[in-house]
């Protein structure tokens, strides 16, 4: 399952009444760019844009090579909320 089929389901559980908070961790605990990306829609109640999603990819690709992820944008690109803070967090 990837982070928006989830995400749907875990909306489904919040009107049902019961949200799916165990799932929602374990998905989370996935060092992955779907589990980055679940932890940081549901610490922050919005959707990923879609140029964080890529640098998210990004980061885990270097991550995965073993390599370093620098990440040059325009000021107010959301940089230092998208991925400095989740990631510290």
């Amino acid at each position: 399952m990837n982070s928006e089929e989830f995400m749907r389901q875990f909306i489904k559980g919040v009107k049902a009444g019961n949200p799916p908070w165990g799932e929602a961790r374990d998905f989370c605990k996935q060092d992955s760019p779907d589990g980055f990306q679940v932890f940081c829609e549901l610490i922050r109640n919005r959707t990923m844009p879609r140029h964080v999603r890529k640098w998210a990819g990004e980061l885990y690709d270097a991550k995965e090579e073993g390599d370093f992820f620098g990440n040059e944008a325009f000021r107010g690109a959301t940089k230092t909320t998208a991925l400095t803070e989740a990631l510290t967090a």
